[in-house]
């Protein structure tokens, strides 16, 4: 399970690498993301490395747009690279082992794929695969409201 999460976050990783150049009009497009959003933020398990640091901001507008930033650490001297994902947010509602659930999709504009975040409360957003389902580990896949 823990495979499938790092495979959902990879594409970020080799998109970002490759983003030069673009950020002025995708900034522009997701102001309202960064002037009226809920923040969340917490760390989830790497596969090779310290924790990747994520920040979630989810426009509170019509838009449903997000802003995504990841910081991983790497190599020995702990060198930080943060990378930036905007895009649309699809608010998904399913059942899942018998329960209702409600999730939020994030798309990615830039190609990317795409990351689900399920809405444990009010205050807790949980990553989960592409089948909608936790992580069978006891690892931490929370994201906390700021």
């Amino acid at each position: 399970m823990k495979t499938k999460l790092c495979l959902l976050a990879m594409p970020l990783v080799f998109v970002a690498c490759g983003n030069k150049g673009q950020n002025v009009a995708k900034t522009q497009a997701t102001d309202s993301v960064t002037t009226d959003s809920t923040v969340y933020a917490g760390e989830i398990p790497a596969a090779d490395g310290p924790a990747i640091s994520y920040e979630l901001a989810i426009a509170n507008d019509s838009t449903h747009g997000y802003r995504m930033t990841n910081t991983y650490t790497v190599g020995k001297e702990g060198e930080k690279k943060t990378f930036q994902n905007n895009g649309k947010m699809e608010v998904v509602e399913k059942d899942v082992d018998g329960k209702k659930a409600e999730f939020y999709k994030l798309k990615a504009t830039d190609g990317a794929g795409d990351i689900i975040f399920k809405k444990v409360d009010d205050n807790t957003l949980r990553m989960v695969d592409g089948n909608f389902k936790e992580a069978e580990s006891k690892l931490n896949y929370d994201l906390k409201k700021k």
